[in-house]
């Protein structure tokens, strides 16, 4: 990961304690004790008090975090909660557009000793990307992946097998269908959520509401491109087809007697009718709108009141990542230099260059990395941790050209389709590192159109070895071949492609920034 992004993502480090060997294993109740304190003969609250701080070092913490879901960043936070041991977590999946956001439920949670993590989707809230329940979807298996990771366990005491997801309004579905499919979930809440039954394709039931999804926060929501992408994926949506896996698991059905608890009989079934025989079902109605605006402290008891009784495993926290050594990869110059170029995947992309003579791949959040083989045309990335999805495969023509590459996951592979013979550098990048000989093509001036604002873009100056370029006056860019990196600028959105003529020569220069496209011509 480069500097720029390694500080985005970056959590302040707190050293864990290891539970004590002898906890026993099986199941306990999902019960955070957050010890009472006595105060004049009452017992701790953390609805209605703060909390005493009992352990200086590890009092309860935000955190701002960053995790990627199909090659796009989002942001959240954890709010974690005070104390060494391993912690149960809630995971928020939000409803649309999710007003209320659910810091104050979050904070309430936080005191009484469960970690909780809320996070925008993608399309919402100023994440990149476009809003689809699929899409939502598989944001919130990414956002599970993390809390499991060996960093959230180390700095944010997060338990990966005592997880429990909360799914408010359009959440709700999501939540369900991941409990459903995840068999490490623990329980579901879902409050006030959309019966996905409302979006069942080709129902011919003319009563139905119209769904409208329109909102500021999700400028990428469409109701007909959300509709055609659940009907696509209606056996994946249909409760009724996902009931089943809930074998077992703890749900809470939390309605809004002005809300969608109105509607729980009207679409067929309802789904405590469904759920209930298979899972341990709570069910309740609150009297209060969507929002559940004037009962914030019902729901919060009853929520925490629900919580005591999930059964749980033993504490436990990720195992450190055993990493992988390979041999490294031998390939002539000739082959190494058919993998060179850009390849894309839903969006995101993975580069290949060769540098000092050895082959290297890296992907929009990552630097450089050493590629090592385990066979003929299929390698991984140096280091890599073995559950990552490093094993890519070249797929190559008849002639030795590479196509694309199939990256091989535990569950699934996927083809990245080959975009480029050049490299389209990404914004997140904040330099490209080169060979002397590499840099050394794109020296020379290119003409800049005059209606681009110039000024800060690239500045030139002497510091050791290196250079970093800025525009000079006169509308030229002049780009120099400096002996470690070509300095790309930070500010904005901005990628570079740099396009070579059949000789091999840099020809121009394409660049996108903020939304608009310029075309530099080399002079």
């Amino acid at each position: 990961m480069n500097p720029a992004l390694r500080l985005l993502s970056a959590f302040f480090p707190r050293v864990s304690t290891m539970i004590s060997a002898g906890l026993c294993a099986g199941l306990m109740l999902f019960s955070v004790q957050q010890q009472p304190v006595q105060a004049a003969g009452k017992i701790y609250d953390p609805v209605a008090q703060d909390p005493v701080i009992q352990d200086q070092k590890y009092p309860p913490k935000v955190y701002e975090v960053a995790f990627d879901s199909a090659g796009v960043r989002l942001y959240g936070k954890v709010y974690a909660a005070q104390g060494a041991a391993p912690r149960p977590t809630i995971l928020i999946a939000r409803g649309f557009p999710d007003m209320t956001s659910g810091a104050d439920l979050a904070l309430i949670l936080q005191r009484a000793g469960y970690n909780v993590m809320m996070f925008s989707f993608r399309g919402s809230w100023g994440m990149d990307g476009i809003f689809t329940m699929e899409n939502a979807y598989q944001d919130l298996k990414a956002a599970t992946a993390f809390l499991r990771s060996y960093r959230s366990s180390l700095t944010m005491q997060v338990d990966p097998n005592n997880i429990v997801v909360y799914g408010y309004s359009l959440g709700g579905p999501l939540a369900l269908r991941l409990a459903a499919e995840d068999a490490r979930i623990r329980g579901v809440i879902q409050l006030d959520g959309l019966d996905m039954r409302v979006m069942q394709p080709d129902s011919g039931d003319q009563t139905k509401p119209a769904l409208t999804l329109r909102s500021i926060a999700v400028p990428t929501a469409n109701a007909q491109r959300i509709s055609a992408d659940v009907a696509s994926h209606w056996t994946e949506w249909n409760p009724a087809s996902y009931a089943s896996k809930l074998q077992g698991k703890s749900l809470l059905l939390l309605w809004a007697a002005r809300g969608n608890g109105g509607l729980i009989n009207a679409y067929g079934p309802s789904l405590a009718a469904m759920y209930g025989k298979t899972s341990h079902l709570t069910e309740k109605t609150l009297q209060t709108d969507h929002d559940f605006a004037d009962s914030r402290i019902a729901l919060a008891r009853t929520v925490l009141g629900w919580l005591k009784q999930v059964p749980m495993q033993a504490p436990s926290l990720t195992e450190k990542p055993v990493a992988v050594q390979r041999k490294p990869v031998q390939l002539s110059a000739a082959q190494m230099e058919n993998y060179v170029g850009t390849y894309e995947l839903n969006g995101m992309r993975l580069f290949a260059r060769i540098h000092q003579g050895q082959l290297q791949v890296a992907d929009a959040n990552q630097e450089w990395k050493q590629v090592s083989a385990l066979e003929a045309h299929r390698f991984v990335v140096q280091g890599e941790e073995a559950k990552d999805c490093a094993d890519i495969e070249a797929n190559e023509d008849l002639a030795g050209n590479v196509l694309s590459f199939t990256q091989h996951c535990s569950r699934q592979s996927m083809e990245w389709k080959h975009i480029s013979n050049a490299l389209l550098f990404p914004p997140e990048r904040t330099y490209i590192d080169a060979d002397d000989a590499v840099l050394a093509a794109y020296a020379g001036e290119y003409a800049m159109p005059a209606s681009m604002r110039i000024e800060g873009l690239m500045q030139v100056r002497v510091d050791g070895k290196r250079l970093i370029a800025t525009p000079p006056a006169g509308g030229r860019v002049i780009l120099y071949a400096l002996s470690d990196t070509l300095f790309v600028d930070k500010a904005g959105s901005m990628e570079m492609l740099f396009v070579k003529d059949s000789k091999g020569n840099i020809s121009h220069i394409d660049m996108r920034m903020q939304g608009r496209e310029y075309r530099f011509q080399r002079r």
